[in-house]
Formats: structure tokens, sequence, C-alpha cells
């Protein structure tokens, strides 16, 4: 037993000599700086712990600045910075949508006390399934000609209903918009929606029929928004981007000031969590939108918290594959549990913010009589107050040749060190080991 142990020494002991002449010759030929006085028979134990204490002195000056360099690649690599430089600027007007909300057959029919849109369920009926329910959200469905009037772009009219065209279901109802890219494709329109230095502004008004059939709706169970183009209206639309207050025979003016954001190049080529935002072709695998926009993902964050809770989604809503819409009972449950289905935390941290679009600032009007507008209808201006004079741009502050000429400039000034320092170590360690005696 001791002479295997004996022997398991000596082999241990052969290899870490081995090992040690190796390094040694190592260090007396590399080219990284100071290292090689530590190994030098010719220096005194004196010279040598001086070397060796600035020596470590200087790797860990290195090792902080590497380490600093790297921090500052990964957490702030994407800056914003503004541009005034407006003259080629062409920037899409903002998306137009009418979204009809509910229905007082739809109300009557299953007695819910509120829009179904909020989640507000109570009803004392019975039975009624998930199919009864789909049937019944087509009630809330309205024809485009029964809803429009008139359509005006920059003075010159157009069919409303060839330019406005149905969105998948939201959770407020079923919409009609207008300029969103969230059609496919949403640049086959024959009128192009667009701001530049030519158009100077945008002007689009739009006249909702107010007769005996539609009053019913308008302004009740009538929303209108005014959206980026990647936007959706969701229930958590901001009140700053509807328009309710809307009547009979007058005009609404809705203001608007619009600031785009421009991304380099560069910036599609950095992570999502160092930008800290996301591109619209960014999208989940299992994404049941094309496109993505932080509405979408809410919607998505929203289904998948109605499936959780309760094992289905609201009829307002697009259903999950996999998934089944709720049945009246069921509605009940996504009322009880409205507030964590809807809770904004959820969306922040799951949801990125957008990359792209702009960013609209709505100053609303309130409605005014004016002798061209018919009784019959309910008209809403939207100008531009002119062209948009700045623009973000999100540029790279720190690319990934930025961290390298960091990272080689600090292995340079503190070690002496060059990416052929680093080739001699496979060098002596492998292809002249020959010689070691």
């Amino acid at each position: 037993m001791e002479n295997k142990k004996a022997v398991s020494f000596k082999i241990l002991r052969g290899c870490f000599t081995w090992f040690w002449k190796v390094l040694k010759r190592y260090l007396n030929n590399c080219t990284i700086h100071g290292v090689k006085y530590l190994v030098s028979e010719n220096c005194l134990y004196v010279e040598r712990l001086f070397w060796l204490l600035f020596c470590v002195l200087s790797w860990w000056g290195c090792a902080i600045v590497i380490m600093d360099s790297v921090s500052e690649y990964n957490e702030y690599p994407v800056d914003v910075t503004s541009d005034t430089l407006y003259v080629n600027w062409e920037t899409p007007f903002p998306s137009i949508a009418v979204c009809i909300k509910s229905s007082n057959k739809l109300k009557i029919s299953y007695q819910f006390k509120q829009q179904p849109s909020t989640l507000e369920f109570s009803s004392k009926k019975q039975g009624v399934t998930a199919d009864e329910l789909l049937k019944a959200y087509q009630s809330v469905q309205i024809p485009c000609t029964e809803i429009f009037a008139n359509c005006i772009w920059n003075n010159v009219k157009f069919d409303c209903c060839k330019e406005f065209k149905p969105l998948n279901k939201t959770g407020i109802g079923y919409c009609y918009a207008v300029n969103s890219k969230h059609f496919k494709p949403h640049d086959n329109s024959n009128i192009k929606f667009w701001i530049n230095g030519t158009t100077e502004s945008g002007n689009f008004v739009i006249d909702l029929i107010a007769n005996q059939t539609t009053i019913a709706y308008i302004p009740r169970y009538i929303s209108v928004y005014i959206l980026d183009n990647l936007q959706l209206p969701i229930s958590g639309t901001l009140s700053e981007y509807i328009i309710t207050n809307m009547r009979k025979g007058c005009s609404t003016r809705i203001e608007f000031v619009m600031v785009p954001t421009f991304n380099e190049k560069p910036v599609q080529s950095s992570l999502i969590k160092q930008r800290n935002c996301r591109f619209s072709h960014e999208i989940d695998k299992d994404s049941m939108y094309e496109i993505y926009s932080t509405d979408s993902c809410a919607i998505e964050v929203y289904t998948q918290k109605m499936i959780k809770y309760c094992g289905c989604v609201s009829f307002y809503y697009p259903v999950p594959a996999g998934a089944r819409t709720c049945n009246l009972t069921e509605l009940v449950c996504l009322s009880e549990n409205k507030k964590d289905i809807l809770l904004v935390t959820n969306v922040n941290k799951k949801c990125y913010p957008l990359c792209e679009g702009t960013t609209t600032n709505v100053y609303h009007g309130s409605p005014i009589e004016y002798s061209d507008v018919d009784d019959d209808v309910i008209r809403i201006d939207f100008i531009s107050l002119s062209r948009p004079l700045v623009q973000y741009r999100r540029y790279i502050v720190r690319s990934l040749l930025d961290l390298i000429v960091a990272v080689g400039s600090a292995l340079g000034l503190f070690m002496g060190a060059s990416i052929l320092s680093f080739f001699e170590i496979p060098y002596w360690f492998f292809l002249r080991r020959d010689e070691i005696v």
C-alpha cells in the first residue's frame, strides 16, 4: 500500500516538475512584460518580489478596465438623441381606428351590466355556450357603408371603405382602421398617408353617419382612436389617444404633433436586452401576430392570463392555438379575476417597447357647429400642426469593435500584450515541449 502511494506521489511530482519547466520557459520567452523577471535565475528574491507585486497590480488594473468595458458594452451599448435635419424626412400619418365596443342587442340578450370589452360580466342567464356568444359578437359588427359618410385626405375625397379595413379582435370590439401596418400588405393603398417636405402637414377628415340606425351606437358604443401605425386599439390604450367627445351635426378637431424615431442599421444587430426595445419583425415563434407591437404583446399576455385563471378566452379576444372561447359561466370567472388579468405590470414584464414608430402628442378640441357639417353626420377633423421638425435617432454607442479595441488597449497598456501573445501559449506549451529536459 505504501509503495503504491510512493509511486503515485513520484508520478505527481514528475508531472508538476515538467509543468513548472514548461511554464518557466514560457515566462522567460513570452512577450508579456515583466513576467520573465519572476523566473529569471539572475534576479534576487527581492527583485522577484518587486516584479511580482507590480505585475499583480498591473494585472488587477487591467482586469478592472476590461470588466468596466464589458459592463458598458452589455448595459449601455445604445443611446437616443434628437435630430433636426428634417428636410428629407417622410413620416407616416397616424392610424385612425373606429371601434364598435358593444350593442344594445348584445347587452340586453345576455344582461351584461358593463361593456364586455372591459371583462365586466354579470348575468343571471345559464347555459349560454361559447358558440352562441361568438354569434352574438356578430351583432356588434356594423357594415362599413353604414358607419362612414365621407372621408377626406388633404382636401381630396376618397372611398372610406376601400381604405378602412377590419382589424382582428383586440379586446375592445369590432374595429375598422386605416393606415395600419397590421394589414398585409399594409402599403397597397391608392392613397399615401404620408407627411413630407411636399405636403408640409396632413389633414384627415371623417364623417360618421348619425342616422336612426347608427345613432344608437354613436357615441355611446363607438370610440375613435388615433394611433401609431404599429399600435392596436386595446383596453390599455391611453385616454389621450381615444376620441369620445363627439356630437351630431358638429365637428371635433383633433390636433397633434408627431416625433418619429429613426434607428441606425447597426442597432438591429444588437441584443434586445441591450437596446431595451423590439423591432416589428422580431416576433416570437408562437405569436398570434405577424408584426410585433407592445399592444399585440399585451393582448397575448391578457389571453394567457385568461387561460391560466379560467381555462378559456373571452369572445372579444383572439384565441391562441390549442385554446377555446369561454361560455357565459366562465365569463364570470374572467370578471372575478379581471384585475390580475389586465394588470399593467404583467405587460411591462413581458413586453418590450417598440424601437420604431412615432410619438404623437394629441390635443383634443370640443365639438363645434359648422355650416358645412350636415345634421346627420358626426365630423372628426384630424390635423397635424406641422410636419415633424424633430426626430429621435437611436444609435450604437459601443459596438463589438469598440469593445475589442478597449480590451486590446487595456492589455497593451497594463501588460504589453497583443493577440500574438496568446498564440505563444500553445506554442511553448505544446509545440516546443520536446526540448524540455
